[in-house]
This record gives structure tokens, C-alpha cells and sequence, in this order.
């Protein structure tokens, strides 16, 4: 593959022997390319074509035989999407040898997303990962790398790319092999790609099959002491999966289920990345059949202290039984205290939680006397 041309009459041949993609999901890629080239004695100017316009120019790095010097260079635009470089190098004698360049690009993109189908009591997860080029260059049968994490920046500011043409590779035999890297984690497509300017590029990741899947519920009330007559708190579904031997590089969850012959979405979420070994709790969304009314009993306020007695109900119309859990904010300080007949413990500091099941379409109340200082 040629893209260098040369304009002097002291070069002899040039080619492209390999290029390496490293995509950042930033919004950045770092181009690694190795050509062979020769020249003669004397002074020689080359340019090198296609180049990204979204190129990083100050990034530009390269490599030549210690024998050339390399003198200086010229980098100009050539269309809206492409630029050029001129190479002005010096050679004390006619040879052949390999250039290495180096450099950083806008535009390039990638992105993690997930499928979570739901069963009875398991779930399937599959990982994706979706590679955008809208830098203007062609990459011809190039090595992949992405590198999931958060690297630091100067100027972190880019434009989410746009894809034009997607690609669907759907095989799982054989997946991007994952290495833990320098506090990041490094993903090698363990194939070459052809990556146009346009195109969106879609893989798998990984897969992990039934996983014993469990089902949360729970509320967050109002704050007993400044609650006036009678409010309602929705009830929120989260769905907890065990510790997964996989990274999770951050991205979007779609949450499906399976009814008969048909597939419905759940919901969506977003997940941060998440090292392997840690429990993933993902929020499907409100629960239709369940709610919690909290309504003030009675108050007895002086200007030394705030009391309040309040009932919560649990309501579950649905047609299984659901254990909720009911967070209660309330500051612990001293002289502060919480009256019920209820067990309840501190979650996350200061939120007063009781866990209570409740069965299919039934009610369940409860009251709690809180107390504290002005």
C-alpha cells in the first residue's frame, strides 16, 4: 500500500508496511505507522498524504536511521477532510531503512454498550463495543487497540462523532483479548480491520450466561420532621447481578425480557467502569404496583425540639410478593432519637432504612415517632 509521494529525484521507493490503531473512547486515537523508504545522498523532500485534517500536529513524532536528519516540516491542508506533510531529511549517503510515524488524531471514537436479557431467576449479558471513524482517513487492513479508562487531558474537549455506515461483526470466537495495562484496561482486536471514514464498526466483547439475577426494591421518603399531611413515594426497581470475573469499561445498559415470542425493553442505564469482582446493582425503573404513603399522625414542636409521628404504608398490588426497602432521612445528631416497633439501621449515614416484605396485593403499616433538637 503507497501514500507517500515523493517530489525529489533522490528517492528511490516508498511503502506502508503497518499501521496500529489505539482508540480512546475520549474521543481520540493514536496512529502508529512503520514505512519503508529509500533515498540517495543529499537532501531529499518527501510528502506523506492522508493524513487525518483532525490530526494533533504537535503530536506528530517520528523515527528515521540514525544516519538521516531529519530537518523540518511542513504540514498543510489539502482538503476538508485530508492534510499533508512535507519531509525535509538529509542523508550522507544513498540508503534504504524504515520510518516510524507517530501522531494523535480527533474524530476516531469508541463506545461500550450492554445487553442484559432478563429470565426467570438468570440473565444473560453481553458486552459490545462500537468503533466510530469520522477523521476523513481510510484505514486499510490495521491493527486495533482500545483502551478503556479514563486518561487525563488538557484540552478534553471533542465533538461525538456521527456514524454514517455501521458494520455489524457479530462472531464470539473471537473476541478482543483484555489486558490490564498502567491502571487502564487494554483491549487487542486479535484480527485486522478495515476501518473507512464514515464507518461505525460494531463487536463483541464479551458474554456471560445465566447469571443468578435478583430483583430490589425500594423507596426514599420525605424528611419526617418537615413533612406536612400526607405524601406518596415511588417505588424504585433495581436489579442486582453477582460479582463478574469482567471488567466492565464504562457505557450503556438496555435491560430486555422475553414475553412468549416477543422482546421488550425494560429499561436503560448507564454504568461507570467497573472493575471485575464488584457487585453491579443496575436501575431498571419505578414500580407500576408498588408505592409508600407517609402521613403525619401528630406533631409536638416547642422551640427546643421537633417531634413528629408518622405512618408509612407499603401498598403492593401486584400479583408477587416484594421486600422494599424504605430510606428514611434523618440527622443522627445528639439528642436525636427514633421510636418503632420495627428494626430499622443506618444506610449511608444518615438515611434510617427499613427492609419489610410485603405480600402479593396486600398492605402493610407501620409507625415510627422521631425526635430531635432545634
Amino acid at each position: 500500500m503507497k501514500n507517500i509521494i515523493f517530489i525529489s529525484t533522490f528517492v528511490l521507493s516508498q511503502t506502508l508496511l503497518a499501521t496500529t490503531l489505539t482508540i480512546y473512547s475520549s474521543g481520540i486515537a493514536l496512529i502508529q505507522e512503520q514505512h519503508h523508504f529509500g533515498i540517495f545522498k543529499n537532501e531529499s523532500q518527501f510528502i506523506y498524504e492522508d493524513i487525518p485534517n483532525s490530526i494533533v500536529f504537535d503530536s506528530l513524532y517520528t523515527e528515521f536511521p540514525e544516519d538521516v536528519e531529519l530537518q523540518y516540516l511542513t504540514y498543510k491542508h489539502q482538503t476538508k477532510n485530508s492534510a499533508a506533510i512535507t519531509f525535509n531529511v538529509h542523508s550522507d549517503k544513498t540508503r534504504e531503512g524504515e520510518v516510524a510515524l507517530r501522531y494523535l488524531t480527533k474524530n476516531i471514537n469508541f463506545t461500550t454498550d450492554y445487553i442484559l436479557n432478563i429470565n426467570d431467576e438468570t440473565s444473560d449479558l453481553s458486552s459490545w463495543v462500537n468503533i466510530y471513524n469520522n477523521s476523513g482517513k481510510d484505514f486499510k487492513d490495521t491493527d486495533i487497540n482500545l483502551l478503556a479508562g479514563d486518561i487525563n487531558r488538557v484540552d478534553s474537549q471533542h465533538t461525538p462523532p456521527v456514524a454514517y455506515k455501521a458494520t455489524a461483526l457479530m462472531s464470539s470466537d473471537r473476541l478482543p483479548k483484555h489486558k490490564a495495562l498502567q491502571n487502564y484496561h487494554l483491549y487487542r482486536v486479535p484480527f485486522q480491520l478495515t476501518l473507512n471514514s464514515g464507518e461505525t464498526k460494531r463487536l463483541k466483547l464479551f458474554e456471560v450466561e445465566k447469571l443468578q439475577t435478583k430483583n430490589r426494591y425500594s423507596a426514599r421518603a420525605y424528611n419526617p420532621l418537615y413533612l406536612m399531611g400526607e405524601r406518596t413515594s415511588k417505588v424504585e426497581r433495581e436489579i442486582e447481578l453477582p460479582k463478574l470475573q469482567k471488567v466492565l469499561p464504562a457505557g450503556r445498559v438496555r435491560i430486555y425480557t422475553q414475553e412468549d415470542k416477543d422482546t421488550l425493553l425494560l429499561g436503560e442505564v448507564k454504568v461507570a467502569n467497573t472493575p471485575k469482582n464488584t457487585p453491579i446493582t443496575l436501575k431498571v425503573g419505578q414500580d407500576f404496583d408498588t408505592k409508600v404513603l407517609q402521613k403525619v399522625i401528630s406533631r409536638d414542636d416547642t422551640k427546643e425540639q421537633l417531634e413528629a409521628l408518622i405512618e408509612y404504608k407499603l401498598i403492593n398490588n401486584s400479583t408477587t410478593d416484594k421486600i422494599i426497602e424504605l430510606t428514611i432521612p434523618f440527622n443522627k445528631k445528639r439528642g436525636s432519637s427514633i421510636k418503632s416497633k420495627l428494626k430499622y439501621r443506618f444506610t449511608k449515614g444518615n438515611l434510617a432504612t427499613f427492609t419489610l416484605k410485603v405480600k402479593a396485593q396486600s398492605e402493610r403499616s407501620f409507625e415510627v415517632n422521631f425526635k430531635t433538637k432545634r
